[in-house]
């Protein structure tokens, strides 16, 4: 709504009272009536309009309004009292009502300063309202005309110590709050004539001009959208210091008692000795009152100025961010806490990547919330944010600025130091990649790459072999005499680029000289053959080179395993070298291992594949089951299916002899696919036997490669179980490592909410060692992220990366509603630990090993029976 009718109003309300005197009697009487109904109207108008915050306050002034109007249609100007000064003594009460609501709804906390200042002037006011307009009437008239009379300077004065309030209440200078004032003046100043009038026996029309005055004034603040502001909560803080204004209207109030004292003696008569003693009493004691406020005012400040200091001194030896944002919450919960329970809350970043770093202090209700920002040169770094179960005093408001404007100090001098440091350490590394880098491809060069060998034979044990694969690139001469050298560099550098997507992060790949690469692998599963095989498979996608020419590269390959007796890291590259010959001679584009024990271990492989086909079709795997629980009660929950191999000779085969073949074979496909009906099938089952004590079905955990994940029919798969074992969706939760969802971001989510749209739960595993960001995160439509054991083996260290780790990762399931699930427990600290970080659920070897299904029935059962909670 805009301010159009109320300037609509005014205006019509201004031309009204400026012709009231000029037209007759009659038509006065109706005019004044007229006025006064529509700005009833137009206040009922306005609420329903603007729609404030709080709707009653301006319900009762329009209520005292209609008390007004009624009073004024039955006004006969001889008589008095009569049935009209109830309704204009009913009238007040409704005023002060709505008025005080006002206040009240516009303020956080109570101001007793001001409420005590406004009582003063208030008194001030009543003792000459008493001396020369009440005490006529109680000494001379009878006692009901006189209690009439009396009681309309009284209201005038209760009406009076509001408006002092409002004034006293610092507020915005509004359209809503100027008209209501000049409502307020307009009423006190009609009173105050009428009151005369009455005194002297004497009344006049000119006395109803402020009267419609105050029927305009109150109907135009109402009509303005800024109304809505007088019942909204301020945040501007109070002041310390008392405006000169303020101090010298208490000062002439509180020697209001003596002059009137004095101007009585001076004219004779009557003097009111009793009730001005009574006065100046009164307003000695709110005096000493105010001083004494002023005095915890300024004691509290000093407090603050204390803790302000303290927290300053903090945060100017704080060495990382970690301990300014503590140091932060602690200030501001020593500067609020003495006004009760608050929890102060530092969060950085903002829109859906806002993170809570650090919390401090405890409320059971936090109904009350009080945000200040952080910010750096017009730059939002987060906020420090309190909840209370009160409002916060509004003299907090200062310090607490400061203290967030000194952490935004503290932040961005750690900052500064970490740029210098961190620019130190780019100087020293590019020193050392100058020294040690391929000017072309970026990859270490030959001596760098002889330096890492060294140092892996150095340190590696028999569970840690180490190996040597030498990749030659076939026929690169032709690309450089046919294309030109611009075009065999890029080349060079697309080689270099697929070669680093066969291995690990921690492997080296060095390119050694022209067309020739070396790669380290240091004690990994998966031997040299394989990354050769993967190395062959990323050359046969054709290279666009130039942007127009497709260029087809073979490369022929040599590994090397360090044998067991000494060998430098010279005779070993020469081994894989040797082999890498041998393999240009059987024919380019293979590999060729230079230790012949090691082709009885190829042959063996070769085998172990043979076997795994078999076992798929004769299903020769089983499931075997570890519990999920919560970690509050150690109930469980849920199970998570993990398969084993029960190889004819073998015996039980581990998953991870197995499974990476089975990866790079696509067996896990078919594999999977049993997997997951058969751990459905079989907590389906479970459920119809057992439940928890919550009610909610046993959930089932089944684990998906990023295989899987790329399998067109995975969906397909998911949906054939679910209608195969009749299990509810929401008790099914597919679990997928975070580094596998990194590996081609934008198909994952798109495959996850396909998967989610058929009612199931996602969990993201081994959340923390990939490298995820939060936006991704966002992205992904994931119930549960299971903190890796590495974090949690280190849990129990308060204080350690991995505890850090670990509370920061369940606070981010909590900033982004997820569940977090712990896994890898195995001692009673941990559990105690990741209880007081709030993680949910836990699993691991302190509750129960991965059981077969008899064991795990075992379990359900007995906590079935403890609990008697038996479906």
């Amino acid at each position: 709504m805009s301010a159009r009718p109320a300037r609509v109003f005014l205006i019509c309300g201004g031309g009204i009272t400026a012709a009231y005197l000029l037209v007759p009697t009659a038509v006065q009487s109706w005019t004044f009536r007229t006025v006064a109904l529509a700005s009833i109207a137009a206040i009922l108008a306005g609420v329903v309009v603007n729609a404030p915050r709080l709707r009653l306050p301006w319900v009762l002034l329009a209520a005292g309004q209609t008390c007004f109007f009624v009073g004024d249609s039955l006004f006969e100007s001889r008589q008095t009292p009569s049935i009209a000064d109830v309704f204009y003594l009913a009238g007040y009460p409704l005023m002060f009502a709505g008025l005080t609501m006002v206040m009240r709804a516009r303020t956080r906390s109570r101001d007793l300063s001001a409420v005590i200042d406004s009582s003063v002037v208030a008194l001030a006011a009543g003792l000459p309202a008493w001396i020369f307009l009440m005490a006529p009437y109680v000494h001379d008239e009878s006692w009901q005309k006189a209690a009439v009379l009396s009681a309309y300077p009284l209201c005038d004065v209760v009406l009076l110590g509001i408006a002092v309030r409002f004034a006293f209440g610092g507020a915005r200078p509004t359209g809503a709050y100027a008209l209501l004032g000049s409502s307020i003046a307009a009423l006190l100043v009609a009173d105050v004539l009428y009151d005369v009038g009455q005194l002297n026996d004497t009344y006049s029309s000119w006395i109803d001009l402020p009267y419609l005055a105050a029927y305009i004034a109150i109907a135009a603040a109402a009509l303005l959208p800024s109304m809505r502001a007088l019942t909204t909560p301020r945040l501007e803080a109070l002041s310390l210091r008392t405006p000169p204004w303020r101090i010298g209207l208490l000062g002439t109030a509180a020697a209001s008692a003596p002059l009137l004292l004095l101007i009585q003696h001076e004219r004779g008569g009557r003097e009111e000795i009793t009730m001005v003693a009574a006065a100046s009493a009164a307003l000695l004691l709110l005096v000493v009152a105010r001083m004494g406020g002023l005095i915890g005012r300024q004691s509290r400040a000093a407090q603050r100025e204390q803790h302000l200091r303290a927290a300053f001194a903090e945060l100017s030896t704080a060495g990382s961010h970690d301990r300014v944002c503590q140091a932060a919450v602690d200030a501001a919960v020593a500067l609020a806490g003495e006004h009760g329970d608050v929890r102060a809350s530092l969060l950085l970043g903002s829109g859906m990547e806002r993170v809570v770093f650090s919390t401090a202090g405890r409320v059971k209700n936090d109904a009350f919330r009080a945000a200040f920002p952080l910010a750096l040169r017009d730059e939002a770094l987060g906020e420090l944010v309190l909840d209370s179960e009160t409002p916060l005093p509004a003299e907090l408001d200062d310090a607490l600025r400061n203290l967030a404007a000194q952490v935004v100090l503290a932040l961005e001098s750690i900052a500064r130091t970490e740029d210098l440091v961190e620019e130190r350490k780019e100087l020293q590394t590019e020193l050392v990649r100058q020294a040690n880098e391929d000017t072309v491809t970026g990859l270490p060069n030959r001596t760098h790459f002889l330096e890492r060998v060294e140092y892996a034979l150095g340190r590696r044990t028999p569970d840690e072999p180490v190996s040597v694969l030498i990749v030659d690139l076939d026929d690169f001469k032709i690309v450089n005499d046919s294309l030109g050298h611009v075009a065999g560099d890029e080349l060079l550098r697309m080689v270099s680029g697929r070669l680093l997507g066969c291995i690990r992060g921690g492997d080296t790949c060095a390119r050694l000289a022209g067309d020739e690469w070396g790669i380290l692998l240091e004690g990994q599963n998966v031997g040299p053959t394989v990354v050769a095989g993967r190395v062959i498979s990323a050359l046969e996608r054709p290279f666009v080179l130039l942007g127009q020419h497709d260029v087809y590269a073979h490369a022929s390959i040599g590994t090397a395993y360090a044998p067991a007796d000494d060998i430098d890291g010279a005779d070993l590259l020469r081994n894989a070298e040797v082999a890498m010959f041998h393999a240009k001679e059987r024919g380019k584009g293979g590999f060729q291992e230079f230790e012949p024990g090691m082709r009885a271990a190829v042959a063996e492989r070769l085998a172990l594949k043979a076997e795994l086909e078999r076992a798929v079709a004769a299903q020769e795997f089983l499931l075997h089951y570890q519990p999920i629980v919560l970690l509050d009660t150690a109930e469980i929950c849920g199970i998570e299916a993990l398969v084993r191999w029960q190889h004819p000779e073998r015996g039980l085969v581990p998953p991870y002899q197995f499974i990476p073949l089975a990866e790079e074979t696509g067996l896990i496909v078919p594999l999977g696919r049993w997997v997951l009906i058969e751990a459905l099938r079989q907590a389906y089952e479970w459920q119809q036997v057992v439940t928890t004590s919550t009610g909610v079905p046993l959930l089932v955990s089944v684990n998906l490669s990023g295989r899987q994940l790329d399998h067109d029919q995975l969906v397909d798969d998911v949906t054939a179980a679910l209608d195969r074992t009749g299990i509810d969706p929401a008790s099914v939760i597919l679990e997928i490592t975070e580094t596998t969802l990194m590996e081609d971001v934008e198909a994952a989510i798109e495959r996850l909410h396909a998967l989610k749209a058929l009612g199931v739960q996602i969990a993201i595993d081994d959340f923390g060692t990939g490298y995820s960001s939060l936006q991704y995160l966002r992205q992904f439509p994931a119930d549960i992220i299971k903190v890796a054991k590495p974090f949690v083996d280190g849990v129990v260290a308060r204080g350690s990366d991995e505890y850090r780790i670990a509370d920061a990762i369940v606070r981010l399931g909590e900033t982004f509603n997820l569940r977090a699930l712990a896994e890898g427990i195995e001692l009673p600290e941990q559990r105690e630990m990741l209880r007081e970080l709030r993680c949910e659920l836990g699993q691991g070897y302190h509750f129960a090993k991965p059981l077969p299904p008899e064991g795990v029935e075992e379990l359900l059962r007995a906590q079935a029976g403890a609990e008697a909670v038996v479906v």
